[in-house]
């Protein structure tokens, strides 16, 4: 539903599926600690996340690099609240244990913009590392989508 009760269609991507049956069948019964980690940080993600398995935030990297405003105002959209880090960041709950928090340090002339993705340090006791990987790759897929809606 959206804010108005407007019936809204959408069709599923198959990693939404995937991490919500994963989350729904393996979800421990552990609250955030509110203690924010890198995909380094966790066990085994210094060799998972790179290649085809490095985070996927080039596209939002390009779309938001210069709008740290804009890039805001999208985190807001589905859910986040601002955070103090970076240029610009914001904290949302991808599942109710399972907070990320996305930060975007503004491009230049001198460097490229870069947009870093950071866990709740309890993230696998939740979810295992490619279904982490998915979750970050559906959540930047979504963020994505609210520059193209506004």
């Amino acid at each position: 539903m959206e804010w108005n009760d407007q019936t809204v269609v959408e069709k599923l991507h198959p990693f939404f599926v995937l991490m919500v049956l994963v989350y729904l069948t393996g979800a421990k019964k552990i609250k955030p600690e509110n203690r924010w980690v890198s995909e380094k940080d966790l066990k085994g993600g210094t060799n998972f996340f790179q290649g085809p398995h490095s985070l996927q935030l080039r596209e939002i990297e390009d779309l938001y690099g210069k709008d740290p405003e804009v890039f805001l105002e999208a985190g807001r959209r589905l859910g986040g609240k601002e955070i103090s880090f970076a240029n610009k960041s914001f904290a949302l709950n991808a599942f109710p244990k399972i907070p990320l928090a996305y930060l975007l340090w503004e491009g230049d002339e001198e460097f490229s913009p870069k947009i870093r993705v950071l866990f709740d340090s309890t993230i696998q006791s939740h979810l295992p590392l490619d279904i982490i990987w998915a979750m970050v790759a559906e959540t930047s897929r979504r963020l994505a989508e609210q520059t193209m809606s506004s």
